[in-house]
């Protein structure tokens, strides 16, 4: 999970896509290595995530697990939505830099939205 700051910081250099922060002085390494952490990363999480949520539903009756998700993953899921990304959006659109769409709200938290899904279909 640490190489979520590489790729990210990764990004920035990238000369193959276009990100909020870009700098033009990079090169086509740091595309290969944002792509080559992108292929792996956000599968292992999931993967780690979908193991410790398969013993934690074992430990603990449906109820209480499903509400010990929603506290840790729904909760602050929709705090952050409401506060800072509608700041965050309210800047993007008032400066120009990106107008508003339900994508750009969910931003940088897809993840968590996956992750909720994921179980409530488990």
């Amino acid at each position: 999970m640490a190489l979520g700051v590489v790729i990210h910081a990764a990004m920035v250099f990238n000369t193959s896509h276009h990100w909020i922060v870009s700098d033009p002085s990079g090169g086509p390494a740091f595309g290969v290595v944002v792509n080559l952490i992108h292929l792996y990363r956000m599968p292992v999480f999931f993967l780690v995530s979908g193991f410790f949520t398969g013993l934690l539903y074992l430990k603990y009756p449906a109820s209480e697990f499903l509400r010990s998700r929603v506290i840790r993953i729904l909760v602050p899921f929709v705090t952050t939505l409401i506060s800072v990304n509608a700041l965050l959006i309210w800047y993007l659109q008032s400066a120009g830099i990106r107008p508003f769409t339900i994508a750009n709200w969910v931003s940088h938290l897809w993840f968590l939205a996956f992750l909720m899904f994921y179980i409530l279909a488990f």
